[in-house]
């Protein structure tokens, strides 16, 4: 069976809330979000872990790590070991994702492998980690749905 990030097109496993996040659309899980692509999954990863350093300024990855898997569900310091790890840092560095976007790539798909394991990393590969990130930072090109968008409109 396919990984529960994968059927959802939601990399990081974000759980359903009050968030009305662009591209979410009705899915079959009680709990998580399930998003209309995968870019779109990434693109709301993305913007979570801006909030993370925008609002509630946590700016490194033991921080940021820790709020997304908190101990109660998740082996933490493994997750914030493997991602710091990943991106090249130390875990208590701090880092700026909107600044740097190949930092936040990597910490993005280094989450994504450790949410789905090697099935999600393979289906969110680079060029859709890169496709989200770049939704995150209304930098995308245009759809090609024949929609207009608001930002397209502008």
């Amino acid at each position: 069976m396919t990984v529960r990030s994968v059927r959802n097109n939601n990399p990081g496993n974000i759980d359903r809330g009050s968030s009305q996040w662009e591209g979410a659309v009705p899915g079959n899980d009680s709990r998580f979000e399930t998003f209309a692509t995968p870019e779109h999954g990434v693109r709301a990863m993305t913007k979570t872990l801006y909030t993370y350093q925008d609002r509630h300024r946590l700016s490194t990855v033991n921080q940021m790590v820790s709020r997304w898997a908190p101990p109660t569900e998740n082996n933490t310091a493994a997750y914030v070991n493997s991602v710091a790890s990943a991106m090249g840092v130390d875990p208590n560095q701090p880092v700026d994702l909107r600044s740097n976007p190949e930092l936040a790539e990597r910490m993005i798909t280094s989450m994504i492998r450790h949410e789905g394991g090697a099935e999600a990393s393979t289906y969110f590969n680079d060029d859709v980690v890169a496709g989200g990130i770049a939704l995150a930072n209304n930098t995308a090109p245009p759809s090609n749905t024949g929609e207009q968008t608001a930002a397209d409109a502008e």
